[in-house]
């Protein structure tokens, strides 16, 4: 029962992480700092709740005052940082916060005076300097988690030495050893930063190749669609004006119901294989934009379907890839909600998302709605449209969600990263 707190809070931390995933190689530089920010924000509030309960339980001989105001301005510092850090606000390189680290500890030291005695309960600020290293580490960056260790170990044997200075008669012999369990463990904070940054390097890498792939693997889709596209309207829609012409000149030699029949069947046949032509040869996209395409697809949809439709494209999007990809995604949506919702009205919204670089994409309508377990029966009964959707989009490192809306109908949110490549 008294682990369960304890127990919260890791699972808190470990889902704000979890939160954070880079969909680019550019943007894993970019989590990777603001996981460091909030890491050191986390170690660096447990080091000043332990300074403030030495301070108060065992308060220092002399200076009780100024040691308590300088741990409080510590404090209050801290705070903000770990405030701006959580709210990624804070853009500053983790190891410049480290130094400012370095500084307040090392004002303590000198403010306080009696903490460089081995005695088993004035030991912690000393060993905050240890901490030092392990912030710096999380920013994977070797060699200047050398520098922090080196500074810090430097440092405290300088606060020390001022002390002796000053008539305090240091233990030299527990300073010296100090500074060396701070080298040594700024030297193995050093070799897992870069371990992990090895790690982070590869992480960028396969990011990239990823979307080198998604680029190969869309432009293939869209030649196969092209020819897929050039085959029906070349071989089938062909043959199917052929045999509309046979049956007219049939008709009008000599008339007949079938006949008739068969025209308007045929017709049929025309208007799907040219809606088909049209779905996978998209030209309007290529000669006029995202913002075209997308208004041409949704009235297409709403004239099939029966509803009102309002397209919203605010913002554009940067790279074929992703106009692709998202033409695509609105396109066999909206075919959903023409076979499927029932819908009156659908609102097509494009604009830029809460993260620099990304887009979203939300289709809404007011229909039936679309249950999680509709869902799973529909993916049991072989439609994997929305399934395939997903992979996609999740292919491409963005995210895929469906939730109800209000009062009624389905919202399909698509978040997806664009560049400039």
């Amino acid at each position: 029962m008294v682990n369960r707190p304890f127990q919260r809070l890791a699972k808190a931390v470990t889902n704000a992480y979890a939160d954070d995933v880079p969909a680019t190689a550019e943007a894993a530089e970019a989590v990777q700092r603001g996981l460091a920010l909030k890491a050191q924000s986390v170690l660096r509030m447990a080091v000043i709740v332990g300074v403030f309960a030495e301070l108060i339980v065992f308060p220092p001989w002399r200076n009780t005052a100024a040691s308590l105001a300088l741990a409080a301005l510590y404090g209050v510092w801290t705070l903000w940082i770990a405030v701006w850090a959580w709210t990624d606000r804070l853009t500053i390189r983790p190891v410049v916060l480290v130094f400012g680290d370095l500084v307040a500890l090392s004002s303590l030291l000198l403010v306080t005076g009696e903490l460089s005695e081995p005695i088993w309960y004035a030991t912690l600020i000393d060993d905050a300097f240890l901490f030092i290293s392990v912030m710096a580490a999380f920013q994977f960056e070797p060699k200047a988690t050398l520098t922090v260790a080196f500074t810090a170990a430097a440092l405290y044997i300088g606060c020390v030495g001022f002390g002796e200075s000053q008539g305090q008669n240091p233990y030299w012999r527990a300073t010296l050893m100090q500074g060396l369990y701070t080298l040594v463990l700024g030297l193995g904070c050093a070799l897992l930063s870069a371990v992990q940054g090895r790690r982070v390097r590869m992480i960028q890498g396969l990011l990239s190749h990823q979307a080198w792939l998604l680029d190969r693997v869309m432009t293939a889709e869209e030649r196969e669609r092209n020819e897929l596209a050039e085959a029906l309207h070349d071989g089938a829609l062909q043959t199917v004006y052929a045999s509309l012409l046979l049956i007219e000149r049939a008709a009008r030699a000599q008339p007949h119901p079938l006949l008739d029949e068969a025209d308007d069947l045929l017709c049929q046949v025309s208007a799907q294989l040219r809606n088909s032509v049209t779905a996978l040869h998209s030209e309007v996209l290529r000669t006029q934009g995202l913002d075209a395409a997308l208004q041409a697809a949704a009235d297409k949809s709403a004239s099939a379907g029966g509803f009102r439709v309002r397209v919203d494209c605010a913002t554009p999007t940067a790279g074929t890839t992703m106009d692709k990809l998202l033409y695509r995604s609105v396109t066999e949506l909206l075919s959903n909600v023409v076979k499927h919702a029932r819908a009156r009205h659908v609102d097509v919204t494009l604009r830029a998302a809460g993260k620099d670089g990304w887009v979203r994409l939300e289709v809404a309508d007011d229909g039936v709605g679309l249950s999680p377990e509709t869902v799973r029966e529909k993916q049991t009964a072989g439609h994997i449209g929305l399934s395939s959707q997903r992979h996609r989009i999740e292919g491409a490192g963005g995210s895929f969600s469906i939730r109800d809306n209000t009062p009624s109908g389905t919202v399909v949110t698509i978040e997806v990263p664009v560049s400039d490549d």
